[in-house]
């Protein structure tokens, strides 16, 4: 099978990229909703986004994380699931996979802490450089 663009060298299927794509997106979508002071105008940090954050869900997620996220966020046959429903699919209780995804939340806002203060370092690096 072809790999999709963008996938990376390892195991990952089409399929699995498409939904880890689409995971990505809502993330992102409510990450930033969160952050209104945020200017997603800026086609610079979007590009970095798209960039780091797959490899973050990727690479700094657990497997279980990893699996209950894209549960709930694209589900199954594009109906995303209640924390009960992947609760009862996974054979744990509701409150574990509550845990969970909450500590995935927090990992990947932990490293968006670190990619928008660089971005930010980067950006005033450059604006000191054009005056």
């Amino acid at each position: 099978m072809a790999r999709a663009r963008g996938e990376s060298s390892g195991n990952m299927t089409a399929v699995e990229f498409l939904a880890e794509r689409k995971i990505y997106e809502q993330w992102l979508h409510s990450y930033l909703d969160s952050r209104s002071e945020m200017e997603m105008s800026n086609r610079g940090l979007k590009r970095l986004l798209d960039l780091m954050l797959p490899l973050y869900i990727r690479n700094e997620l657990t497997p279980h994380q990893r699996e209950y996220l894209r549960l709930y966020m694209v589900g199954m046959d594009d109906k995303p699931m209640t924390m009960e429903e992947i609760g009862q699919l996974t054979g744990v209780n509701k409150s574990t996979v509550s845990r969970t995804l909450a500590r995935a939340y927090e990992r990947l806002g932990h490293q968006m802490t670190y990619l928008m203060a660089g971005y930010k370092y980067m950006r005033d690096a450059a604006e000191e450089d054009a005056e």
